[in-house]
């Protein structure tokens, strides 16, 4: 049966794209495994590449402010419910 499933010869580049309160481009890496690290690449609003951003698998992010991430988290009895994570923007981006 397995053998039937036609396979995809192309994956999406991304699957995530949002501006925060800055006017920073964050993308979304493309994973296709559910549960995995969420990988961000965050962008300057010149287009220069500021690093990478890796937040567990079960948030999916609503918003990004100055200094919080708002997300929609699932714990591991499939309940959501709206966090928010503070940060400083130095701790932001990992080099």
């Amino acid at each position: 049966m397995l053998r039937e499933v036609p396979f995809h010869r192309t994956m999406p580049a991304f699957s995530g794209l949002l501006v925060d309160a800055g006017g920073s481009v964050w993308v979304r890496e493309y994973s296709p495994f559910s549960g995995d690290p969420h990988v961000w690449l965050v962008l300057s609003p010149e287009g220069e590449t500021l690093g990478r951003v890796t937040l567990p698998g079960n948030l999916e992010v609503l918003s990004v402010g100055h200094d919080y991430i708002l997300a929609r988290e699932l714990d591991e009895d499939e309940v959501e419910r709206v966090v928010l994570h503070r940060f400083s923007r130095s701790d932001r981006v990992e080099e």
